[in-house]
């Protein structure tokens, strides 16, 4: 996974004005990039990401926020694991977000699954009338 081709300007944005790291996360939770990466990328890629992104400081607000965008991505995946082997991967350089964001992340964590629904419907039309009133309705029924 190549972390230069997404558009992190949101993140960035997000990290400029977040005054805690709780408030990161929530703007982070809401980007579409970081999603994009959670559907897009497997967890292996993302957690080789995440290595490279934390073995030197961050000069730049683009470098300080991937980090923290990879441990989002990462708990918007399906499968805890990913996110458990973050534990494994410390910052080179002191960064008390990076530790207070994966903990948060790991004891918020709840699983998810996507799954895509096809179903099959017919739609019956009844037409009911009497002498006084006229009455049509359209109607859907599920029927396998």
């Amino acid at each position: 996974m190549s972390v230069q081709g997404y558009d992190w300007s949101s993140a960035v944005s997000a990290l400029a004005i977040a005054n805690t790291p709780l408030f990161l996360v929530q703007k982070l939770q809401e980007d579409p990039v970081v999603r994009s990466v959670s559907i897009h990328e497997t967890g292996e890629e993302v957690l080789e990401a995440l290595k490279e992104a934390v073995r030197t400081k961050p000069e730049t607000l683009t470098e300080a926020v991937i980090p923290y965008a990879l441990l989002v991505a990462l708990y918007s995946m399906p499968h805890a694991a990913y996110l458990q082997k973050t534990s494994a991967i410390q910052p080179s350089y002191g960064d008390p977000w990076y530790a207070y964001i994966r903990q948060l992340l790991m004891q918020t964590y709840q699983p998810t699954q996507r799954q895509v629904l096809e179903l099959r419907v017919k739609p019956t039309i009844t037409v009911s009338s009497t002498s006084a009133t006229s009455h049509h309705s359209i109607t859907s029924k599920y029927r396998p």
